[in-house]
This record gives C-alpha cells, sequence and structure tokens, in this order.
C-alpha cells in the first residue's frame, strides 16, 4: 500500500500557520468519495480552503486522471507511486518512492 501526504497551498496559506503534531497512529482513515483509496485529514477543511491530509492507496492503485482547485505538496512516505499530468507519457514518469 501506498501512504502520501498532501498539504494544500492557498493565497490564504498563512491560515494554516502554527506548529501541529499528529501521531500517525491516530489518524482517522475513511473511504475517499466511496472508493478503496482512504483519507485522513490532518487539519484544516479540505473542502473549503487550507489542509493537510494523508492518502492511502490499494497496491496497484491505476489511479484516474483528475484536477485540482488549488496548489499542492505531496510527499511518498510508504510504498512508490507515479504522479503525472495530462499529456504526459505515463510508462516514462519516474517512479517515485518514500521521501519524494
Amino acid at each position: 500500500a501506498l501512504t502520501a501526504c498532501l498539504g494544500a497551498t492557498t493565497p490564504n496559506a498563512q491560515a494554516m500557520e502554527g506548529h501541529v503534531v499528529v501521531p500517525y497512529d491516530s489518524l482517522e482513515f475513511a473511504p475517499l468519495l466511496g472508493g478503496p483509496t482512504q483519507i485522513a485529514v490532518v487539519s484544516g477543511i479540505p473542502q473549503t480552503g487550507p489542509s493537510f491530509i494523508m492518502l492511502r492507496f490499494p497496491p496497484n492503485s491505476p489511479g484516474v486522471m483528475h484536477s485540482h482547485t488549488a496548489g499542492y505538496h505531496a510527499m511518498v512516505v510508504s510504498g512508490a507511486f507515479k504522479h503525472w499530468v495530462q499529456g504526459a507519457d505515463v510508462a516514462t514518469v519516474p517512479l517515485q518512492t518514500p521521501g519524494d
């Protein structure tokens, strides 16, 4: 399985300032949009503004092309992942591993 963390960036990113410590074992994961991917909200409210979330993808998850309404930062925590943009050749996109 893959675990990734994401933090949204917006013009109002200062709303996320401060030091937030949340032990991984205390996160509550739930299905994302009814699918096999799971989400845990670390801080903020993803639907309305800046937030920090953790995602868990099942092994060999194919992913789907989608878009976002704001920029974001993502990092692979465990497992491996490919992230590509529309028009990219998925076969040539580098595999991302923990820390990427």
